[in-house]
């Protein structure tokens, strides 16, 4: 009798290990669980689900993902067509690292980081009704894109880094602006 209260008692014990483990921090399933719940600590420390109403509208609605959200806006995309005839482009340019200088041929070297935004109204995608508002997407789309046609003026050489693809990063907002991290 004792060894099968004993037996029940750590199968028990496993459940509870075992619901821990699938709320662990960082996991999968936690990752997902927290798509439509913000979670606090209650007061044993275990993660207690808050139900955050907006975030359960977004994700049980029907909404349009992303590649229904490319596949159309680009439909009718012309990349050489200046966005409303005039584009306002902000520019941030962040220094890394200052890397060499010479004082012989009187030039220097330094990694930097370019973030550019600007809005083009042909990328709008809000009537769409999608289901996340920013669209993050690799350097390939960036091709078929306006871009604006940044330089450096009296440089000897400026390269993006590859390695091992180019180190860009495009967003698009559902209004239409894009940020471009290079």
């Amino acid at each position: 009798m004792h060894y099968l209260q004993f037996l029940l008692l750590a199968v028990l014990l496993l459940m509870c290990q075992a619901r821990k483990a699938v709320y662990r921090r960082n996991s999968p399933s936690l990752r997902r669980l927290t798509r439509n719940y913000d979670w606090e600590v209650d007061e044993h420390g275990a993660l207690r689900p808050i139900i955050n109403p907006a975030k359960v509208e977004r994700a049980t609605k029907n909404c349009a993902n992303d590649s229904f959200i490319l596949g159309t806006i680009m439909s009718n995309y012309n990349r050489h067509k200046i966005p409303g005839g005039q584009v306002e482009v902000e520019v941030e340019v962040w220094v890394q690292e200052i890397t060499t200088i010479s004082d012989i041929t009187s030039d220097f070297q330094l990694d930097i980081y370019i973030y550019e935004t600007w809005h083009d109204p042909a990328l709008n995608y809000a009537f769409l009704n999608p289901c996340k508002y920013n669209l993050s997407l690799n350097s390939v789309l960036l091709e078929k894109l306006w871009t604006p046609n940044s330089c450096f003026i009296n440089s000897k050489t400026a390269d993006i880094h590859k390695s091992p693809f180019p180190n860009i990063f495009l967003m698009i907002y559902a209004n239409g602006t894009e940020p471009k991290n290079c």
